[in-house]
């Protein structure tokens, strides 16, 4: 009699029979997420095939010394990082364990114009954050578990479309020399002052290199890290080119 069903017959029937078995709702729910990881895997996967593609095809002109082609291919390849990172932004909720739906909706509500682009002279550009970097993922030897998993991917999804929307407007420079990332964590009086290598830089750095960078490996972008007390508790950051660096230091210096 079953092999007179259709398919969707079939499914009602397993379902209407096995609908009081956990057993057999975790087995759907299971696979429901299981295709669906599959589906952003892939998706992923065709975005970084495209981004790895432009980047060879960069590394090509500048050796051919064709540095207008590599230039408008720069400006794609920034917006195909970007879009690589969106993707990226979709896998946290399948690993990890514990993304809480409340929490992509608090994430949501916040508004991307919060962080400030100022541009400098020289290409210098200053960027404003309205809080502080977020925490570095951490190993607790006692529990033996990892702390701050969900914190990189959280602090990316509240400012990641302001970068974008930055990107978009097109008044930045994009670096092809080195750079130097100067990071200045603020504190406000009294608060108790955070070690630089307990806050994930990365995770602004990342932002930045898709924006402005050709990438952040060792070769392109250097990191610097300071502190100083002000009004409230933010970060800001400085993109400060390799040849301005050193004139740029002791104006920042002189004027504290």
């Amino acid at each position: 009699m079953i092999s007179e069903l259709s398919e969707a017959d079939l499914k009602e029937y397993i379902d209407s029979t096995f609908a009081k078995d956990p057993e057999y709702e975790r087995f759907k729910q299971e696979s429901r997420t299981a295709k669906e990881l599959e589906r952003i895997l892939k998706n992923v996967e065709r975005k970084s095939s495209k981004a790895m593609e432009g980047l060879s095809a960069i590394e090509d002109h500048v050796k051919k010394k064709e540095y207008d082609i590599a230039f408008r291919l720069c400006k794609k390849a920034s917006l195909d990082y970007d879009r690589l990172s969106r993707a990226m932004g979709d896998l946290p909720e399948h690993f990890g364990g514990s993304w809480e739906k409340g929490q992509k909706s608090r994430i949501k509500e916040q508004s991307p114009g919060s962080v400030t682009f100022e541009y400098l002279p020289d290409g210098i550009l200053h960027i404003i954050l309205p809080e502080l970097l977020p925490k570095r993922l951490k190993y607790n030897a006692s529990t033996m578990e990892y702390e701050n998993t969900h914190e990189r991917s959280r602090f990316k999804r509240r400012y990641q479309e302001a970068f974008y929307r930055e990107y978009q407007n097109g008044r930045f420079r994009m670096h092809t020399d080195k750079v130097f990332l100067f990071i200045l964590n603020v504190f406000s009086k009294g608060e108790r002052r955070t070690d630089h290598d307990n806050l994930d830089g990365k995770a602004l750095q990342d932002m930045v290199s898709n924006m402005i960078l050709l990438d952040d490996s060792p070769r392109q972008c250097a990191n610097i890290y300071d502190e100083r007390e002000g009004e409230y508790t933010h970060t800001e950051a400085y993109v400060v080119p390799e040849k301005d660096l050193l004139p740029f230091l002791q104006e920042f210096y002189q004027a504290r």
